[in-house]
């Protein structure tokens, strides 16, 4: 049994850890023109309980954003354009990938974009399946 689900520690991941290096390496590196986008993969190790026994095992969490997605990222003044920028890039978690919703609001609102009243919509392969991160829900899309 898991105490914090793995939508939420990809969330706490990507806001303790890898949006204070982005900022600083945004920072340093937006006008140069060698640079067109900046990747991160974030190792750490969690504990769970697997037939009983208490296990620890390795989580990756990986964030690859094109330089313009990135600039927006950091310069973003609310949530809903942090959303945007970060919906411009793509996530991965161990290895497969998916879509990191900075709030229960930006679910419900991609989900509403999902629903069957909605038209359909035809998902290329590859596309990751969305996922909220946001409090501890998942919400498929």
């Amino acid at each position: 049994m898991e105490l914090v689900n793995k939508s939420h520690r990809a969330l706490r991941t990507f806001q303790d850890v890898m949006l204070p290096i982005l900022e600083i390496a945004v920072a340093g590196l937006k006008d140069n023109p060698d640079v067109e986008g900046f990747a991160m993969e974030i190792s750490y190790h969690i504990r769970g309980q697997t037939m009983g026994m208490h296990m620890e095992h390795p989580e990756n969490l990986v964030l690859v954003l094109p330089k313009a997605a990135a600039v927006r990222l950091v310069s973003a003044k609310n949530e809903t354009d942090r959303q945007a920028a970060l919906l411009d890039g793509q996530f991965f978690f161990n290895g497969e990938p998916f879509i990191l919703y900075l709030s229960d609001r930006a679910a419900e609102a991609a989900a509403k974009q999902q629903e069957p009243s909605a038209p359909a919509v035809t998902s290329r392969a590859g596309d990751p399946p969305a996922v909220s991160a946001s409090a501890g829900n998942v919400l498929p899309a």
